[in-house]
């Protein structure tokens, strides 16, 4: 099952996909400094963020940025379970966004979902 949480979420399943973050798998995710500074200063709408947000995921996808191409499809793996049998473990997206706001974490899901569409939500966990 596919989570949100905020950054001190500290489960064992946590993946940090914020622009500070140094886990490459959660790198691959995270927005870009231009988009977190500019968003946090008023210079683009929710809807702009969320067209850049994805045009972002669309172009490290087609360039293969951070082996997205091949690491996309194991977290699928890992969360909903599949491979050689294995069962799906639960993975939390987490970032500095407070519960309950516009943020890239549910960007995230919503464009895990649309393209497998095999992966659930289980919502925003609490600290």
């Amino acid at each position: 099952m596919l989570y949100t949480a905020q950054y001190r979420y500290s489960g064992q399943d946590r993946l940090d996909i914020t622009v500070k973050g140094n886990d490459i798998a959660g790198k691959m995710f995270a927005p870009t400094w231009k988009m977190v500074t500019g968003f946090k200063n008023g210079f683009f709408t929710e809807e702009e963020y969320t067209i850049d947000y994805y045009n972002l995921l669309t172009w490290r996808w087609k360039n293969n940025e951070f082996d997205i191409v091949n690491s996309v499809p194991r977290l699928v793996d890992i969360v909903v379970g599949g491979k050689n049998n294995m069962p799906p473990r639960d993975i939390t997206l987490v970032c500095f966004c407070p519960a309950n706001t516009f943020c890239h974490r549910h960007l995230l899901v919503k464009w895990l979902i649309h393209n497998w569409p095999q992966v659930q939500y289980g919502g925003e966990r609490g600290i």
